[in-house]
């Protein structure tokens, strides 16, 4: 992010939309910011907020990816797309929708099941009891519900990237983010399922979620800031007006192909 708002001018960023990556990357800290929430003693209090947090933060991660695959996908299959359809308050309100979404599934597990600090008890190897604090709800249909719209996000978001995969990188960064998108699909999904669903101790869960956290974090912030950067310190800055033009010169040489062809 420090090395984009230096070079701000430079082509390479101005084409990357550097609204989405200053998100992106903000959101990023942010989400491991959150896993600080899992540490400390196990109170009605924190058990309440962890899941607020969290899931809030982690689905802004998404939304912010999802409507930024999703706008490269309006802006390069959508002839008739208006430009005042893009701006970029219209862009944060569908950021923001995502965002109501998850709140509003928030609300309702608040309201119906909170998650709150149970005592569970357990038998040791020579028959000692213990007795520990863990949080819990009484039904797994909430976190399963907030488990499914993530995966849902991600599941559409790497349809969409598939979908512009041929859009020059300059623009859409298409490889770079359908890799995003599927492994943030793939490794969230095995956090969260690990996190709600696996009988093991707390210290073991919170380590899950901050490696696999940081490490999505890390592998999208390479293939989205890194990418560009390698490219800006090797070859140079890019020529837009060149790329518009092959851009242009391969969309009428496919429309020929497809004249000749029927």
């Amino acid at each position: 992010m420090t090395i984009m708002i230096i070079h701000k001018e430079k082509n390479i960023w101005k084409a990357a939309q550097p609204m989405f990556l200053l998100a992106f990357g903000f959101s990023s800290m942010f989400v491991n910011l959150s896993t600080l929430v899992f540490l400390g003693e196990n109170t009605r209090t924190t058990c309440l907020l962890r899941p607020w947090i969290f899931n809030v933060s982690f689905t802004t991660l998404f939304a912010i990816m999802f409507v930024k695959v999703h706008t490269v996908y309006t802006m390069f299959t959508n002839k008739k797309i208006k430009k005042k359809n893009l701006q970029p308050t219209t862009l944060s309100f569908r950021i923001f929708m995502i965002i109501l979404i998850e709140i509003t599934i928030q609300v309702v597990w608040t309201l119906v099941d909170p998650n709150t600090s149970v005592a569970k008890i357990s038998t040791g190897e020579y028959g000692e009891v213990f007795e520990r604090i863990v949080c819990n709800s009484e039904y797994v249909i909430f976190p399963t519900i907030a488990i499914g719209y993530k995966i849902l996000l991600a599941t559409a978001g790497c349809f969409l990237a598939w979908k512009t995969r041929n859009v020059h990188s300059a623009f859409a960064e298409s490889k770079q983010l359908l890799l995003v998108m599927c492994q943030i699909a793939f490794l969230s999904a095995i956090m969260l399922l690990l996190y709600y669903f696996l009988d093991t101790s707390q210290t073991t869960k919170i380590l899950i979620l901050a490696v696999v956290i940081f490490s999505v974090s890390l592998m999208s912030s390479v293939m989205l800031f890194g990418t560009r950067i390698f490219q800006l310190y090797t070859s140079g800055d890019i020529d837009l007006q060149e790329i518009v033009a092959t851009m242009l010169v391969s969309e009428r040489n496919a429309a020929h192909d497809i004249r000749n062809a029927l």
